[in-house]
């Protein structure tokens, strides 16, 4: 599985929400703070990958396509 469809699906499995466009806002979908850690988790786990606490702003987690963004800025 891509790593694209990885992060789409955790995002899912967070917000008990299926995902038809990546530029809806995901805070009104329902994320919470919570969800966000879950979420980070999720990813570092899954992906392999560190994301610094200084990258866990509500620009970043906005939307499926922030959080794609983000993840490839740490997937080399």
């Amino acid at each position: 599985m891509e790593k694209n469809d990885v992060v789409v699906k955790i995002i899912e499995a967070v917000i008990d929400t299926k995902i038809n466009d990546y530029t809806q806002n995901l805070f009104n979908l329902g994320l919470d703070s919570l969800g966000v850690l879950k979420l980070v988790t999720l990813i570092e786990d899954e992906l392999k990958i560190e994301i610094d606490d200084n990258d866990l702003t509500i620009e970043n987690m906005s939307s499926v396509n922030a959080v794609i963004k983000l993840v490839n800025k740490y997937y080399v």
